[in-house]
């Protein structure tokens, strides 16, 4: 048994010593508020800048390109991008030249919903040349159709994150572009676009070149928008045609509608397309196309005007674009006095009426008393899409009346005295191919 002496005394506590706990707190507090901060400083500002431009020049390096460029700004709010100059390898090389580039944002938008895309405050483009060399595209290289079924059941539950881009103040002035791609060029020269938020905005070019067509010189018009819709004014198309007007807007999330007023030929048309598959084409009421203000290029490049008024249009087409079995096209068309002029002479048709039902032709042609009826049809019903069009058979009717023939040889020569009347029919006619 332990007796009350031989019990020990207890310990006394440790305890730190106060300028050694002082000390820890310093540096807790040096290190949170001192090196942390300085250390995000920098890399939102010199740290940034130095990554940006080695991971863009590293970036460019990986495509064949060499160059340089200089960058100001941070990464919190928004950077610029100044003189760049990247140039490709060889004779043919691709090349870009950039005078100046902002971007200002709201970082945290950013973060939260990248693809909402209403992080962007600013984006100025200034002084911009890119020329792009691409290789011929090969047959195999061609795009296809998507799947339509693929794409069914998809409804979308919001509105385009693209209208949040007219709530920002874009600018983009003196921009060039050229697409090489074998024997065919694409060049659109001076193009600019200015959208300043709640104002009008302007789009402009000085000459837009498209392979195999005529150059489209100088574009200017004025842009306006209001809640998922943007407006286009009037645009001159051709020497006959002018766009007077362009609205786009998005009604319901996932349904777009363009609606598209022409003046061509003298008369108005108006057309009206609404996804994913709705287009009707009218000619306005009490208005006339006079194709002799319109001229069509020839293969010997010369120029014959048309002749003869459109008095009636009225064309409608439902149905998915990608998949035949779900056309649906009906219309109509009247003409009168049409042909054109030629060096051998004047051809000319009285009449021509066109009519569309359900996807079936019929046409009726007149002059003077002679007359041709065609009516055209294809089962289209049975055609899942549109790479199976030249394998359908086109089914034909034809009837020729000719009251008499001394009249119809007298258009072209009056050396053949003939007398007479004359009908040629032909029915279930077939062209495959």
């Amino acid at each position: 048994m332990l007796e009350l002496d031989d019990v020990p005394a207890p310990r006394e506590p440790m305890t730190v010593p106060r300028k050694k706990r002082r000390g820890c707190l310093i540096s807790i507090f040096v290190f949170l508020f001192v090196i942390v901060p300085g250390l995000l400083l920098f890399l939102n500002g010199p740290g940034f800048r130095l990554l940006a431009r080695y991971a863009g020049l590293k970036a460019a390096a990986g495509q064949g390109f060499t160059g340089d460029f200089s960058i100001s700004g941070n990464l919190w709010s928004g950077f610029s991008i100044q003189s760049l100059t990247l140039e490709g390898e060889g004779e043919d090389a691709s090349s870009i030249t950039l005078e100046e580039i902002t971007l200002a944002y709201r970082a945290t938008d950013l973060i939260r919903s990248a693809t909402g895309l209403k992080w962007l405050d600013t984006l100025h483009v200034r002084k911009a040349r890119i020329e792009l060399y691409l290789p011929e595209m090969q047959e195999g290289d061609k795009n296809t159709t998507a799947d339509p079924v693929a794409q069914e059941g998809t409804t979308a539950t919001d509105f385009s994150p693209l209208w949040n881009l007219l709530e920002s103040d874009i600018a983009i002035e003196e921009v060039t572009l050229v697409i090489h791609q074998g024997d065919a060029e694409i060049a659109l020269d001076d193009f600019s676009l200015l959208l300043p938020p709640g104002k009008e905005g302007a789009l402009a070019f000085q000459k837009l070149q498209l392979p195999g067509q005529a150059p489209w010189e100088k574009l200017e018009t004025k842009i306006t928008h209001s809640e998922h819709e943007l407006h286009l004014g009037s645009i001159s198309l051709l020497e006959y045609a002018r766009l007077e007007s362009l609205r786009i807007s998005e009604p319901t999330p996932g349904q777009w509608v363009a609606k598209a007023l022409v003046d061509v030929g003298g008369g108005q048309l108006s057309a009206e397309y609404e996804a994913p598959g709705s287009l009707l084409v009218s000619l306005r009421q009490g208005s006339r196309i006079d194709l002799g203000k319109i001229a069509l290029p020839l293969p010997d490049k010369t120029t014959s005007p048309l002749r003869g008024l459109v008095t009636d249009l009225d064309l409608r087409f439902v149905g998915d674009f990608g998949k035949p079995s779900t056309w649906k096209a009906n219309g109509n068309l009247v003409a009168s006095g049409t042909g054109w002029v030629s060096d051998s002479g004047v051809y000319e048709i009285d009449s021509v009426a066109l009519t569309i039902t359900d996807n079936a032709l019929a046409a009726n042609l007149s002059r003077r008393e002679t007359t041709l009826q065609v009516t055209a049809s294809a089962p289209l019903e049975e055609v899942s899409s549109t790479h199976e069009l030249a394998s359908v058979p086109l089914n034909l009717g034809i009837r020729l009346d000719l009251p008499s023939l001394g009249d119809a040889v007298r258009d072209f020569t009056d050396k053949i005295p003939l007398t007479g009347s004359l009908t040629l029919e032909a029915r279930e006619v077939q062209l495959i191919g």
